[in-house]
């Protein structure tokens, strides 16, 4: 079990280096500013969220511990495309507490086909997520490797 998981961690890890790399090297880089701060909750426990202030629904991202719900917090931010379109839209990355201030100004870099792809260019995104997913699944296999 250890080998599988280690292995789809592994390919996950390195399928989002790559990705992140390559949106870096490619993509477009500005500024954004955050616009607002969207929190989730779940309206009846059935995983289904509504979100405060114009926030997109979805599936619950609020995490439960021992009945304890606890929210995620997610910056919209507002930047201008390279063409002059303008684009609001909220993260697809969340934090609790919120790591982001109303107004704050943001990196962030785009794909100049898709600026609604875009990635907030911060240690969590870049560096911390890709690679430590890939170092979980390396470490899960060292672990299968010597408990044979």
């Amino acid at each position: 079990m250890f080998t599988l998981v280690g292995i789809i961690f592994l390919i996950i890890g390195i399928f989002l280096i790559r990705k992140t790399n390559k949106l870096k090297k490619t993509g477009i880089n500005t500024t954004a500013t955050v616009k607002e701060i969207v929190s989730t909750r779940d309206l009846d426990n059935s995983g289904f969220i509504s979100t405060s202030e114009g926030g997109k629904e979805g599936y619950n991202t609020s995490l439960n511990f021992r009945n304890r719900t606890t929210n995620m917090f997610y910056p919209v931010i507002s930047f201008t495309t390279k063409d002059g379109k303008e684009i609001i839209k909220q993260s697809d990355s969340g934090s609790n507490p919120s790591t982001y201030k109303v107004g704050q100004q943001v990196k962030i870099f785009y794909p100049l086909e898709n600026p609604e792809k875009f990635m907030i260019d911060n240690f969590i995104n870049t560096k911390l997520l890709p690679y430590g997913i890939a170092i979980m699944g390396l470490i899960l296999l060292i672990v299968r490797f010597f408990n044979r």
